[in-house]
């Protein structure tokens, strides 16, 4: 049978033994340089209708159809990317490439892991990539350029793209992503006020649009294209297993300028057309992920290891502390850190609430924000918040970073360990401002790559702990580096701010937050803070959640290591403000080498056990470490080794 317009439904419904030589035939014919445009557009979009009706049904269930995988063994994939390459001044011919590329990401979601490989290999060997990347720079339809922005995200999520990329190729793909975003919505709108451009808002939105709503709504859709950019740069980074420190200290290497072209992503203001964006916090969040120390390593902790486990630890905090050190040498840094947490500083709840609102009538959203859409803007918030505090923290491991840039900092440390209301006082109040900054204040990131989401056997993959621990993570480190330079006394006396100091920090905001007895109160806080996240830890392991525990328990271990350092670095005048720090630090390293056992993180088990038994052996009487948990974790040390075959 010749495949035909009249008789399209066929590759569907007819017989199995006939399906297969209908294909053929039907690849053959969407081949040839003269098929007739609605030929193709009647095929294309048919076969887009069906797969779009059943993507969710068949990512359920995890496989394609019979249909589908006969369309695959025919050669469909190369097929697609052919025919949707050649635009043209015709309607029925743009419909159709557009609907060629769409049946990718169907393809793409639907599929089995060994599916989604067989897939991969196909669109590798026929320049998927290069297909998406020229879409989005040159096609003139957005349509075009939205449906290739999609098809490259979800392939980064669900294949094996992102593994597959050297360091080089992913810092170009990175540095790509943020153009695209960066470019902002101005080539869309203008797009759509053309009458010949106006037919694709029947794709967009469903319905045909006058020029002066469309041009409007392109914003919009903009908006939600720069979030498929800042998804696919995180999904090249947030995978699993995540990428070595070597390989992110190459891609970094490679195009240092990364840095810069996030931070101006995570810079750019709430656009009114879309005021739930993800843009700017996802940008930041891309930045600590490129800095993080790897999720189980604490820097300031002195492990005493031996041969090829001290080699291997040691490795990786020298090669992040590399990374920091690229990203400590960009211009204007720290200014960029203070600009990202200013934006939102002041921003009132309000006025954000009534930009939500308002974007179906000013902007003709298809689909309005959810009712709890305030909710997901608080949380974003509070992404970009952690993740510049975490970033914070990170930098002041690199000695390269200056003295200004230090007392620059300290002030947005300083405010991230106020104190907020608790969950109990906010739902007493009932205030809605106070519930979202509640919601904004107690996010946390736990990532789980995008494509295990659905798998247990998945963990997470970034971490950065809530702002009630690391806000006092990145201002004690801060005042530890200023201590170790001498400046944290000095300061009391300074009448000027040192030459290079960020505008945003006043003499006296400086004086008080170096003050001792701010900083006793800092410090007494903190102790205090490392507790609670403990217990955080102990109430996940109640529900079987060891990986998520472990990722718990290290924070809280960070911060009271943290504490310790500074105790040692300000010759012990604040150890009375810190009792208490090393005990919760040796609970907290034991509790994570128990974690670490249950997961069968024998590295991490040996690592956690030893450093456990060394600060309890440092110990002063009054530390209050007692002999029942000296000899606990004298036992897992003794486990661990022998796991390990250590002597």
């Amino acid at each position: 049978m010749e495949p035909t317009i009249e008789n399209v439904d066929f590759m569907f419904n007819g017989p199995p033994s006939l399906v297969r030589p209908f294909v053929t035939k039907l690849l053959v014919k969407l081949h040839k340089p003269n098929v007739p445009d609605v030929f193709a557009l009647c095929y294309f979009r048919h076969m887009k209708v069906n797969w779009e009706h059943d993507t969710y049904r068949l990512h359920q269930r995890g496989g394609w159809t019979r249909v589908q995988q006969i369309f695959v063994d025919c050669g469909i994939i190369e097929t697609l990317l052919h025919y949707t390459q050649h635009e043209s001044s015709t309607q029925d011919r743009d419909l159709a490439g557009y609907h060629a590329l769409d049946c990718i990401q169907h393809f793409i979601l639907a599929g089995s892991t060994a599916e989604r490989c067989q897939l991969f290999e196909q669109l590798m060997a026929h320049n998927f990539l290069g297909v998406c990347i020229d879409k989005i720079d040159n096609s003139p339809l957005i349509v075009h350029r939205g449906a290739a922005a999609n098809c490259l995200r979800f392939c980064i999520n669900h294949c094996p793209l992102a593994k597959s990329l050297s360091a080089a190729r992913t810092a170009e793909a990175l540095e790509k992503f943020c153009q695209w975003t960066i470019l902002g919505s101005d080539r869309d709108a203008e797009e759509l006020q053309r009458p010949d451009k106006i037919w694709q808002t029947q794709l967009l939105s469903g319905q045909l649009m006058l020029p002066r709503y469309a041009t409007k709504y392109a914003r919009r859709i903009s908006g939600m294209k720069a979030e498929h950019y800042m998804f696919g740069s995180h999904a090249l980074l947030c995978r699993s297993p995540p990428p070595s420190r070597e390989f992110i200290l190459d891609v970094v290497t490679h195009r240092p300028n990364i840095f810069d072209l996030f931070f101006e992503c995570g810079l750019t203001p709430r656009p009114p057309w879309y005021p739930e964006t993800d843009v700017d916090s996802a940008a930041i969040e891309i930045l600590a992920l490129l800095m993080q120390f790897p999720l189980t390593t604490i820097p300031c902790l002195d492990i005493p290891l031996e041969g090829n486990h001290k080699d291997e630890y040691k490795s990786d905090v020298d090669t992040s502390i590399k990374i920091i050190q690229v990203f400590v040498s960009r211009p204007n840094w720290a200014q960029r850190l203070i600009d990202v947490w200013s934006k939102y500083e002041h921003e009132e709840i309000a006025i954000v609430e009534r930009l939500l609102s308002r974007v179906s009538q000013d902007w003709y959203a298809a689909a309005p924000p959810e009712d709890d859409a305030i909710v997901e803007v608080m949380e974003r918030r509070g992404t970009i918040r952690i993740a510049t505090l975490r970033i914070i923290a990170n930098a002041t491991y690199a000695n390269e970073i200056k003295d200004s840039d230090l007392l620059s900092l300290a002030r947005i440390a300083y405010l991230a360990c106020q104190k907020v209301k608790s969950q109990e006082e906010v739902m007493i109040s009932a205030d809605p401002d106070d519930i979202c900054v509640w919601q904004e204040r107690n996010q946390e990131i736990l990532r789980v790559p995008l494509a295990g989401t659905d798998r247990e056997d998945v963990d997470e993959v970034a971490l950065i702990p809530r702002e009630a621990t690391i806000g006092p993570i990145a201002l004690i480190r801060v005042l530890t580096c200023l201590a170790e330079r001498g400046l944290l006394d000095q300061s009391q006396s300074w009448t000027q701010l040192p030459e290079g100091t960020s505008p945003s920090v006043t003499l006296a905001n400086l004086k008080q937050i170096t003050s001792p007895p701010i900083i006793k109160k800092i410090l007494t806080i903190a102790v205090k803070r490392a507790s609670a996240y403990r217990e955080i830890g102990r109430q996940r392991v109640q529900s079987n959640a060891y990986h998520r525990a472990l990722l718990a328990y290290v924070p809280a271990a960070e911060l009271s290591c943290c504490l310790l350092e500074f105790d040692r670095v300000t010759g012990r005048k604040y150890s009375r403000e810190i009792r208490g720090a090393r005990k919760e630090l040796v609970l907290c390293l034991g509790n994570a080498a128990e974690m670490s056992r249950r997961k069968d993180r024998k590295e991490d088990f040996l690592r956690f056990a030893v450093a456990a038994n060394q600060y309890a052996k440092d110990a002063l009487p009054e530390e209050g470490i007692t002999g029942d948990l000296i000899v606990k974790n004298g036992r897992r040390l003794a486990e661990a080794k022998r796991v390990l075959n250590v002597s």
